[in-house]
């Protein structure tokens, strides 16, 4: 009999249905709530994270994003998801998200869609306030139940520090690149053994290669020392110090020369603390060197002529002692070092005395004069009489030694002890003394004779008539009458080499006009006379040219009491050449006669002298008679 399900079991089915369909709803209720409690975390994940988290459809408009929009860009999140992502883009980021998009668009519809791949892209992103900002997004595609893109979700991070950290990297990397092609210094990198890693151009040029490579291919402890390089010195302390500053020596060049370097180095370490090589800069200092070298040489001869220089030497500072004294200061002033150094220059008990033997007051002293002007003193002359020693006479010169603001700080001298000099001159001074006062006992006595012959004449005169004997009686008493002034003259000058002529001539001139018995309302007297630089050799002869020429005035310009003038010059040019002129405005010399030749004893003496001068004579007959005679008085007289 066929079996039927009856109604029991009918709904028994329908019951199991319905059980299962409980289970199933419990398993999705399950589900979903693990789903709201992963969203939850997801959400609070998202909320809470300092970079953004966001989810956009494909036209960039963000359907999710995260609080941390506001820290980053500035917007709430509501009014980013108002704006969309390409609100925020710069035009540089729109071109660099528009790549992008199209690169993953064009994998996709060639069907190779892979979700899990990330893209990752570095842009600047435009806050609220209009600022720009760079930052790091990590994005995907997110693709709908049928596999197809939907849009995007992505992790946007703040890198600004991060980007200006790396931007001052590159600039701290090219300016380290700068200062290394570019430097004065040379700078290198070497191993422990020797082998060049690194070196700048101008360490290639110091040592005479031609480019870094050649350089690089030598060992410096093989090739680049002078002999006696302490390389394992600079090694040891390097290895101990970390570091070394200051390290001078001598390395060698290409071409074998000399170069004194000055070195600053350090180790650099791996991990493990062991060295990986020596960096470090590396100084010319060639030219300082050999010129200190050169100072020391210098320093050394000053200081061997300072020690046996014959004149004493003396340092004295700035606060008047004295700092350095040469074995002759010692010598000279009686002292030994230990005695003159620290001690003052000038001191009162040394009794000090100028030239003349007056006390040398303070600002006279030479250490003082020297500091307050600044300029060097030369052949000053004292007399010092040190403890213990007898006056010592000093010939001194002095001069300043200056700070760098210009100022004295010392001064030194050179003394030389001109004692016996000194004495020498005392004798010499007296003897001259001696053989003055014999001289001017000379001229005295040769006055008086003159004087007595001048007198004797006189007496014989008296009994002659007027006429020629007369005549030349009268002139030859006033030429002896001009040799007595001349000697009278001498004897009482204060120079006995030297004439004071402007007295002689003046007083020469009156007793003429005295002994002629002319005064100054009958014939005037213009004399306009230098007391020219003339010795008695010369003297004599010019006196006597003047006398005769003014006799000669006064006895025949002014005939019948005629009036006149006579004029007598006498000056001197810059070469030392004298001119006299003697002349008158009376009737002057006739026309046919030559003064050179004339009979007349007068004429001829006047002649002769001028010869024994050595000079010349013109005779100007435009008005009167006016007579110009020039020599200088410095060459030889001729014997007459």
């Amino acid at each position: 009999m066929p079996h039927t399900d009856g109604p029991d079991k009918k709904a028994g089915g329908l019951e199991g249905e319905l059980q299962a369909l409980r289970r199933r709803i419990a398993e999705l209720e399950k589900v979903e709530e693990a789903l709201r409690a992963s969203e939850e975390k997801y959400r609070l994940l998202a909320d809470n994270a300092d970079d953004i988290i966001w989810r956009s459809d494909l036209d960039l408009r963000f359907t999710y994003i995260s609080p941390s929009v506001t820290r980053i860009l500035g917007y709430t999140p509501e009014e980013a998801m108002e704006k969309g992502l390409r609100q925020a883009l710069t035009e540089e980021s729109v071109q660099k998200v528009a790549g992008s998009l199209a690169a993953g668009q064009a994998t996709a519809a060639g069907g190779k869609i892979d979700l899990a791949r990330s893209q990752f892209l570095e842009m600047e992103l435009k806050r609220k306030d209009g600022s720009a900002v760079w930052t790091e997004t990590v994005g995907r595609l997110l693709a709908g139940p049928d596999g197809k893109i939907i849009g995007f979700m992505g992790v946007t991070r703040d890198i600004s520090k991060r980007r200006a950290a790396e931007l001052e990297l590159k600039d701290s990397r090219e300016s380290y690149e700068t200062l290394f092609q570019n430097s004065q210094l040379g700078i290198y990198r070497t191993t422990p053994d020797g082998r060049f890693l690194m070196a700048n151009p101008a360490l290639v040029s110091m040592l005479g290669y031609s480019t870094v490579d050649e350089l690089i291919s030598q060992n410096v402890a093989e090739v680049g020392y002078q002999a006696g390089y302490p390389r394992e010195e600079f090694k040891k302390r390097i290895d101990a110090e970390g570091e070394l500053r200051g390290w001078e020596a001598i390395w060698k060049r290409r071409d074998g020369s000399r170069i004194y370097v000055r070195e600053n180095a350090r180790a650099v370490r791996d991990a493990a603390g062991k060295i990986r090589f020596y960096e470090g800069t590396v100084e010319d200092v060639t030219e300082r060197v050999l010129s200190e070298q050169a100072l020391r040489r210098d320093g050394d001869l000053l200081n061997r002529i300072m020690e046996t220089s014959p004149a004493g030497i003396l340092m004295v500072n700035r606060q008047g002692l004295i700092s350095y004294a040469n074995p002759r200061a010692e010598s000279i002033l009686g002292l030994g070092r230990s005695e003159l150094l620290n001690s003052p220059f000038g001191d009162p008990a040394w009794s000090i005395t100028d030239a003349e033997g007056a006390p040398a007051s303070e600002e006279k002293l030479p250490f003082q004069k020297v500091m307050a002007t600044g300029q060097p003193l030369y052949d000053t002359r004292y007399a010092i009489r040190p403890p213990g020693r007898g006056k010592v006479h000093l010939s001194v010169n002095a001069a300043p030694l200056f700070d760098r603001s210009g100022k004295p700080e010392a001064v030194v001298f050179a003394l030389e002890d001109i004692t016996s000099e000194v004495k020498s001159e005392e004798r010499l001074r007296a003897s001259l003394k001696e053989k003055e006062v014999l001289l001017r006992e000379v001229h005295h006595r040769v006055k008086n004779n003159l004087q007595i012959i001048w007198s004797l004449l006189n007496l014989g005169s008296r009994g002659l008539r007027e006429g020629a004997e007369m005549d030349a009686l009268q002139e030859c008493r006033n030429r002896i009458k001009s040799m007595s002034l001349l000697h009278e003259t001498l004897y009482r000058s204060r120079d006995l080499t030297r004439i004071e002529f402007y007295n002689y001539v003046r007083k020469l001139v009156t007793e003429l006009f005295q002994s002629y018995g002319v005064t100054a309302e009958e014939v005037a007297l213009r004399m306009e006379v230098e007391d020219v630089d003339m010795g008695i050799d010369a003297a004599i002869p010019a006196g006597m040219l003047i006398n005769e020429l003014v006799s000669n005035s006064l006895k025949h310009a002014f005939p019948a009491g005629r009036k006149g003038e006579i004029r007598v010059q006498v000056g001197a040019n810059e070469d030392g050449v004298v001119t006299i002129v003697v002349g008158d405005n009376g009737v002057g010399l006739p026309r046919w006669l030559d003064f050179r030749q004339s009979e007349s004893l007068g004429m001829q003496l006047v002649t002769t002298l001028t010869e024994q001068l050595g000079g010349t004579i013109d005779l100007n007959r435009s008005k009167g008679a006016e007579f110009t005679m020039r020599f200088h008085p410095a060459r030889p007289v001729r014997e007459a």
